[in-house]
């Protein structure tokens, strides 16, 4: 029932239609509908796929699918982009609506003695998780930062655990006035804990203090890089920085970050990726400062940056990316003894930075994951023997081999599980594989010489 049918005739001639119609606006949210084409779509593919039914369909057939699949995908991207407006549209009133309550309508409560207390003591938790909001991540420990969240959500599970059902109430059982200011404040304490606890990394408490220092040194190397692409490449900034690395590594024990019990605690992963990432973040820094690349090397170098400039939010995009990336390993490969290792260098960080978004934008399928771990342990051998100096030349050339009949074992340019299907999380493993083949060029150049 609208709003519009509940006032009074008399009164409807009173009112301006455009107050009318704003009002109406407001007590009638939009209603979202599910697009029926796109669901009959969705559905018709999810059948196809599985009963195997692609084999047998006509290739005109599957040309139709794939181009209403792709306008569909765009329309879909149009909704979702528009959508996330409409969230950060409705986000900011709704801050805008909680301002308003905290200035006009709470100082206007009469809250009586019995539960001032609690409430002043929920508004002094606010502001402190408001100031720890406001701080940015560098100006602070990540185990202090970490420490003062789950002090504060203790707190406040303390104060809430003095309600019964939901009421706070005198030692005699009286409900005095104020209940509403209390309890909306204290949830709103609880909504910003959330969200801080939303943008801690997924790394154990006692390993912190590590992620802390990785992310702060991946920040500075990447502002060391992007200064040096434009002007001269600050040595004494990047020897502290690898200096840094190296004692953080030494901390390591068989590959692992421990604690003070000995114990392996959770969010390795995320460490030793980010420490990879810092590492191969020292190495085009050194790359660009050590040579001069011929013409066409050039050309390509500034094609990728190029690329690189562009948003990265869908396969479409990623595609576009891939492109110029193609005709780089074209000409590495070309190359040989020749390749750049500037250029070499920044090939290996975008394949990297597309691996990341192509695995997240398509998940590598399980059926593709021995192959998946066998092209990480490679990248792994080849980049330890990078970082120590010590080039195995057969090993190398081994690796090298492989990395050539993993290329060699694709049909149609795709790799095939064991049923002879292109299972999802192709182009994750061809960015994989051509990082892969990069870094093995990179050695063989250095292995001979």
């Amino acid at each position: 029932m609208t709003l519009k049918t509940d006032l009074p005739d008399d009164l409807e001639d009173k009112i301006p239609v455009e107050l009318l119609l704003g009002i109406m606006s407001m007590t009638e949210p939009p209603i979202i509908q599910e697009d029926a084409q796109v669901e009959d779509h969705c559905t018709q593919m999810i059948k196809l796929l599985r009963h195997k039914e692609t084999k047998t369909l006509p290739m005109a057939k599957l040309h139709e699918l794939g181009r209403q699949t792709w306008i569909l995908d765009q329309q879909l991207e149009k909704r979702i982009h528009s959508l996330q407006k409409q969230v950060e549209r409705a986000q900011l009133k709704q801050k805008q609506l909680l301002d308003a309550f905290d200035s006009v309508l709470v100082p206007l409560w009469d809250l009586d003695p019995e539960i001032a207390d609690t409430y002043d003591e929920i508004a002094t938790i606010w502001s402190e998780i408001q100031h720890i909001f406001n701080t940015p991540l560098q100006e602070t420990s990540a185990t202090e930062r970490q420490s003062k969240i789950w002090q504060l959500q203790k707190h406040l599970h303390e104060i809430e655990s003095k309600a019964a059902q939901g009421i706070f109430k005198t030692d005699n059982g009286m409900i005095p006035r104020g209940q509403a200011a209390v309890v909306s404040l204290l949830h709103r304490c609880y909504k910003k804990i959330h969200e801080l606890v939303e943008e801690e990394p997924d790394v154990d408490m006692s390993l912190l203090s590590v992620y802390t220092q990785l992310d702060d040194i991946n920040k500075q190397l990447k502002s060391v890089f992007e200064i040096a692409q434009e002007t001269n490449l600050d040595n004494r900034k990047l020897k502290m920085l690898r200096s840094q690395l190296h004692d953080i590594e030494s901390k390591m024990q068989d590959g692992k970050f421990l604690n003070e019990a000995g114990s392996v605690p959770p969010g390795q992963a995320i460490l030793v990726d980010l420490l990879q990432e810092n590492y191969d973040l020292v190495h085009c820094c050194t790359m660009m400062a050590e040579e001069a690349m011929d013409q066409a090397q050039q050309d390509k170098l500034e094609k990728l940056k190029e690329a690189m400039k562009q948003p990265v939010t869908t396969k479409d995009h990623l595609v576009d990316l891939m492109a110029p990336v193609s005709e780089t390993m074209q000409l590495l490969k070309e190359a040989g003894s020749y390749t750049s290792k500037t250029l070499s260098a920044y090939t290996q960080s975008v394949l990297w930075y597309a691996r990341k978004i192509a695995s997240q934008l398509e998940p590598i399928d399980q059926s593709l994951e021995p192959l998946h771990q066998e092209l990480l342990d490679i990248l792994l051998k080849l980049k330890r023997m990078r970082q120590t100096g010590d080039i195995d030349q057969d090993l190398v050339e081994q690796l090298h081999d492989r990395l050539l009949e993993i290329e060699l074992q694709k049909v149609n340019d795709q790799y095939l599980n064991d049923q002879k299907e292109a299972p999802l999380g192709q182009m994750a493993i061809q960015n994989l594989h051509d990082e892969c083949y990069c870094v093995a060029l990179e050695m063989m150049c250095l292995a001979s010489g």
